[in-house]
């Protein structure tokens, strides 16, 4: 008796090792699936913190492109505009000169014309009857 005592004994130490190893191995292994999940949601996060700034330094170029597109747009508006302005300048400029070119023919042609009446005797001539008209009240 006192053997199969001893034997239930041993045997139920050897069953409370194998309980005690059977959660050792249990808590191991959570350990281990908690360190892989927690490893495995580290990955994630910087998967999308990667893809995230992925995003926005694309984005970021895009629109980095686009402001020099504008901006090289805006330029050559700017140019153009100014080449208008300038050649509107210019031909308002050589219209006033032609104006004036004009205005001094004419008056030089005035001139011309009053120096020739003037010195011409026929319309010396011409003008004594009217003026002898005019003063004896004939007109």
């Amino acid at each position: 008796q006192q053997q199969a005592a001893k034997l239930r004994d041993e045997e139920r130490n050897e069953w409370l090792k194998l309980v005690q190893l059977d959660e050792q191995l249990r808590f191991k292994k959570a350990e281990m699936n908690a360190a892989m999940a927690k490893e495995e949601k580290r990955y994630r996060a910087k998967e999308q913190r990667e893809t995230r700034q992925a995003g926005y330094n694309m984005n970021m170029r895009k629109i980095k492109e686009q402001e020099e597109l504008k901006n090289r747009y805006v330029s050559a508006q700017v140019i153009n505009k100014d080449r208008k302005r300038q050649q509107i300048a210019e031909a308002k400029e050589e219209n006033l000169t032609k104006s004036r070119e004009m205005a001094r023919t004419t008056s030089l042609m005035r001139h011309k014309l009053k120096e020739m009446t003037a010195k011409s005797s026929f319309d010396k001539i011409a003008t004594i009857p009217k003026q002898y008209a005019v003063i004896e009240g004939r007109t």
